[in-house]
């Protein structure tokens, strides 16, 4: 979904099946809708957030992925550090957007989309939406422990450094 050009946007395919599990991430993006149209304090912090911070998470990302192997390898240690901190920063900012993130997801999923599911899908149909919303939001739960553990590991090798 993109929320700044204020079109909910969705794959073709997701739109041509008839399934539940279509259906609910279909009604799932329209809670963000719903939620950007009522000015969902939530998801405007994180919209300012990763706004104001997108340029420390690419360059964090860039570093993990690229420039700390390599600089491990030239034995630099003074610039090991500095782009380990800068990591770190990417890190923690990530973490704070997931957490934000998470409260934006369950707002979409059971306080938004559930209820117009609950409308249109037959009764016998909406323990399988709720299941299909609970996995929509958790893929932010994973994306946080994966940022935790990755902050692990940067604090790992920081303190190892001394």
């Amino acid at each position: 979904m993109i929320l700044m050009k204020k079109k909910i946007k969705v794959l073709d395919d997701r739109l041509a099946k008839k399934s539940i599990t279509a259906i609910s991430i279909v009604c799932h993006e329209i809670g963000h809708a719903i939620q950007h149209s009522e000015n969902y304090r939530p998801l405007e912090q994180r919209n300012k957030i990763v706004k104001n911070t997108a340029w420390i998470t690419r360059i964090g990302s860039g570093i993990l992925y690229m420039g700390v192997p390599t600089i491990f390898a030239t034995g630099a240690s003074g610039l090991i550090k500095v782009c380990l901190l800068i990591t770190l920063l990417s890190l923690l900012i990530g973490v704070l957007v997931h957490l934000i993130t998470l409260d934006v997801e369950f707002d979409a999923s059971f306080n938004r989309a559930l209820p117009i599911l609950k409308e249109k899908v037959p009764v016998e149909y909406h323990k399988a939406c709720k299941s299909i919303l609970l996995a929509a939001a958790f893929t932010y739960v994973i994306g946080t422990i994966r940022n935790f553990l990755s902050l692990r590991y940067i604090w790992m090798l920081l303190t190892r450094m001394r």
